[in-house]
């Protein structure tokens, strides 16, 4: 699943593709040889704790194989099936479980491999557990479970659910990760990795799809059966169905068939994506030494979706806004998130499908590896996109979370499906940059080895993480369970403190690295270090596995600078005397890789989170980098410039604000100007929208707005008239300096967008008026009919960044919290807390109150509450520490 990617709630980032031609007899034959039988019992698999949806593996029955039959209509609020469960009895019992969650179960019906049936009294319990009595003892055997059903379709866009668009309707799933059991009778855990075999029915006329190609239908008295292939053993959370009246084009390229399909009229948008993905598939061929494991490869554009796509094997969806991409319109920063975005999901059908989870203890690994292999592909077929420097934002990011003691180890165990997704952003961006950090510690040629022994050991079967350590740990000599140990079975951060020793050497020291004021306890870790150094005639580096606590290490006479991350692919904070790291950013152009200085930034503001960095200081070292000349590294400039707004600048001292971040970013936009040039390089691009943000909406530069201004104008009246990678800038700084009127034309054009894209620019800028009357009317188009469930936040996050702000989106949710609570997905509920963030202890104390309510209180909330403690916690402290140094210095400029 492509996360990040899930929606923008209260300034909170939340939770991140499918093919069909001809021609794919070889590669059918294969995946049929290489799908064995089901797999052995998983009862030697690691076993959760107790769990509040219960334990199936408690009982000793498990399934072999699956047929569903469904009768389904797009027009129609529900539809009909039924199951038949091909089960193992392993041991005498005279009750066993399965899961169904709010559906009306008719007739069960348990019958033995002789023919006699048996019927079956069930008894629904929490999270869709249905535990089945036989009234009489089972003997062990081969049983086949036969359930009939009925079910409204879904409402919040999970399990099996309706969304219409174009004024026609169209039936959807979306099962990651225990939502398989809303739409049928299942065994919903990804342990149980089976053959499924499905059958629908649906109008005739309309397109039906599922995760294997058809493999034969009949129409008749308006209807259409379609009966698919059997899947080789799969996950019920990987299984995907849509119906409607789709319109599709083919991806051309690859050994196997697939299309793109989109709602009637958007099919076309896909062209894009249709191309990247056969040189991102046989990049992913090449790297895992193996074709691709599946029968087809069809993806398909939603328009209601909370996840930015999903790795259902075969049968990929995504958020339309990142699949349908025009080409002729696209901007840099959409390309390269539709790349990273199929190559994230691409990885999956080896990592995470072929070979799955045993539990959701190791979701992390999935979605890390899938991440880190993903920024491998793309910078191997895409270079320009420099993915290498977004990477190293995000594991900053990954510090910055990670640092709290409210975090949880990113693998822990799972007992609550609310805990399934906690953190997993983190997980995603710290598994990444840790998975990079081994593989650049034993060489990515080891790396790559163990990963092919780990897949050909567990090919259509379960795994844990054990297993791909150990095979790291075999190819390549080192202990690579005990540094990944280290770094996943426990939160934290290491800090590595670096003073001189002698004349020729340094002291590394670590210890936790925590924020100013928090206590938690010391964690210890084995850690990967490379430093590069120089003396005033060489460069050089240096390796070498810090496992105590310190260690000195010898560099040879007249060093005259070190770098302590070199290439910044160690997961750790670091630290230099005060004069030493001053130097080194006065130096950083000539010390430094793009990479490193963006890591730097990040761990000069980690610095001053900790005490351990004055504010003026910080401000000083974003001044000097703002007039650094690689784009991606004013980006991160831009970065910091947020975290300062956010911690010091209360609305009065705005002004002062905004005329030092002009005077820091204008070397930036003297050297790229605010309109695109022919032939620039992409990473300018990028960052030009955001220095038109920034000084637009910050500094208030007299040009800017009016170049912003005019873009709007001009997109409002065509898009085509505005360069795609400035159009989002320009409404949103156009927006912040609006009026009504100009709040009713963007209305408009909502109504009226011609793709999901344009819909999505919108509805991203209509929460950006300073008017606090139109900020309450964005509001309640969030909750109006005209936006889905899965849009609210694009107009709740893009509301300004102020103290007013904060405090009327607060206010709003907590008159509408039915309502916005009803809307969303319960695995999302809690996320609702972010709401109540900023630097306000009254608000955090008002949040306690408000969510640890009886009537409102919902599993993982109290977890989520921790974290917002955390965050607010950090702020206020900041800003007692720090707050008067900032505000004297930028008085002083």
């Amino acid at each position: 699943m492509a996360n990040g990617i899930w929606v923008r709630l209260a300034g909170m980032a939340g939770m991140v593709v499918m093919l069909l031609t001809a021609g794919c007899e070889r590669r059918v034959t294969a995946a049929e040889e290489a799908a064995p039988a089901p797999p052995p019992p998983v009862a030697a698999a690691a076993a959760p704790g107790p769990r509040a949806d219960g334990d199936l593996t408690a009982f000793p029955v498990r399934p072999l194989s699956q047929s569903v039959e469904l009768r389904i209509d797009p027009d129609e609020s529900g539809y009909a099936g039924r199951v038949a469960i091909e089960l193992e009895v392993t041991d005498e019992t005279d009750r066993f479980a399965f899961h169904a969650r709010d559906m009306e179960l008719g007739k069960a019906v348990l019958v033995a491999e002789t023919g006699a049936a048996a019927g079956l009294q069930t008894e629904s319990g929490a999270h869709g557990l249905v535990t089945a009595t036989t009234g009489r003892a089972l003997a062990p055997g081969r049983y086949r479970l036969e359930l009939d059903f009925e079910r409204p379709y879904e409402g919040r866009a999970v399990g099996l659910y309706r969304v219409s668009a174009g004024g026609e309707n169209y039936l959807f799933t979306q099962f990651q990760a225990v939502d398989a059991r809303r739409a049928f009778p299942c065994w919903d855990e990804p342990r149980y990795k089976i053959p499924f075999r499905m059958t629908l029915s649906a109008p005739a006329g309309d397109v039906v799809l599922f995760n294997t190609p058809v493999s034969s239908k009949r129409t008749e008295d308006g209807w259409t059966t379609h009966v698919f292939a059997e899947t080789p053993p799969v996950s019920t959370y990987f299984l995907a169905i849509a119906a409607g009246p789709f319109d599709a084009i083919p991806i051309a390229g690859m050994d196997v068939p697939g299309s793109v399909y989109a709602v009637r009229g958007q099919a076309g948008l896909g062209e894009l994506g249709a191309r990247m993905t056969p040189p991102i598939l046989q990049a992913l061929e090449a790297y895992f030494g193996r074709p691709y494991p599946y029968r087809k490869l069809d993806y398909v554009a939603v328009p209601d979706y909370w996840p930015g796509a999903m790795e259902n094997a075969g049968l990929i969806t995504y958020r339309d806004r990142l699949l349908l991409v025009d080409e002729d319109s696209a901007s840099v920063a959409q390309r390269r998130s539709l790349a990273i975005v199929i190559a994230h999901e691409l990885a999956h059908m080896w990592f995470g499908d072929l070979v799955t989870l045993t539990w959701w203890d190791d979701l992390w690994l999935n979605e890390s590896f899938a991440s880190w292999m993903a920024g491998k592909v793309v910078r191997e077929r895409y270079p320009a996109f420099r993915t290498e420097l977004s990477d190293a934002r995000s594991t900053e990011y990954a510090m910055v979370t990670d640092a709290r003691p409210s975090t949880s180890a990113i693998r822990r165990e799972v007992t609550e499906p609310a805990d399934i997704m906690e953190d997993l952003g983190l997980a995603y961006s710290k598994g990444q940059a840790v998975l990079e950090m081994v593989e650049a510690w034993i060489g990515p040629d080891v790396f790559r080895d163990a990963v092919l022994d780990y897949l050909e050991a567990h090919a259509w079967g379960n795994a844990e993480a054990g297993d791909l350590w150990r095979a790291l740990a075999e190819a390549s000599g080192e202990d690579v369970p005990g540094v990944l140990a280290g770094f996943l079975e426990q939160s934290g951060v290491p800090l590595l403190v670096f003073e001189p020793s002698g004349t020729t050497g340094v002291r590394v020291t670590q210890q936790r690295f925590l924020n100013a004021g928090v206590e938690a306890e010391e964690r210890a870790w084995s850690i990967p270090v490379t430093l590069r150094y120089g003396t005033a005639d060489d460069t050089q580096t240096t390796s070498f596995l810090l496992k105590d606590s310190s260690r000195e290490v010898q560099l040879g006479e007249g060093v005259e600078w070190v770098v302590p991350n070199a290439d910044s692919v160690g997961y750790f904070r670091w630290e230099l005397p005060r004069e030493d790291l001053l130097e080194l950013a006065g130096a950083a152009t000539e010390r430094m890789t793009p990479r490193e200085r963006i890591s730097f930034l990040g761990n000069a503001r980690a610095l001053l989170l900790a005490g351990r960095l004055g504010g003026d200081d910080f401000l000083r070292i974003l001044a000097d980098f703002g007039a650094d000349a690689d784009p991606d590294v004013v980006t991160a400039v831009l970065s910091g410039l947020d975290s300062v707004r956010d911690w010091f600048v209360p609305d009065e001292r705005h002004a002062a604000f905004g005329r030092w971040l002009g005077e820091t970013l204008e070397p930036a936009l003297d050297r790229y100007g605010l309109q695109p040039v022919a032939g620039e390089p992409e990473s300018v691009q990028l960052l030009r929208p955001s220095l038109i943000r920034a000084l637009g909406m910050e500094a208030g530069r007299a040009e800017v707005l009016a170049y912003a201004e005019d873009l709007a104008e001009t997109y409002l009246s065509d898009p085509s008239g505005v360069d795609p990678s400035l159009a989002s800038a320009a409404l949103d700084v156009a927006a912040r300096h609006g009026d009504r009127a100009l709040y009713e034309r963007y209305l408009q054009a909502l109504r009226d967008a011609a793709s999901p894209v344009e819909r999505s620019l919108y509805l991203g800028s209509l929460g950006a008026f300073q008017d606090p009357d139109l900020q309450r009317a964005a509001l309640a188009l969030a909750l109006s009919d005209e936006v889905r469930n899965t849009e609210l936040g694009s107009i709740v996050g893009s509301l300004p960044d102020t103290e007013a702000a904060e405090t009327l989106r607060w206010e709003w949710l907590q008159e509408n919290y039915g309502a916005i609570a009803a809307r969303l997905p319960e695995m999302f509920v809690p996320a609702l807390v972010g709401f109540a963030g900023g630097c306000s202890r009254e608000r955090l104390a008002q949040a306690e109150a408000f969510f640890m309510a009886p009537e409102r209180r919902v599993d993982g909330v109290a977890a989520q509450l921790a974290k917002l403690e955390d965050r607010v916690a950090d702020c206020v402290r900041l800003r007692e520490r720090a707050g008067a140094q900032v505000g004297e210095y930028l008085a002083a400029q």
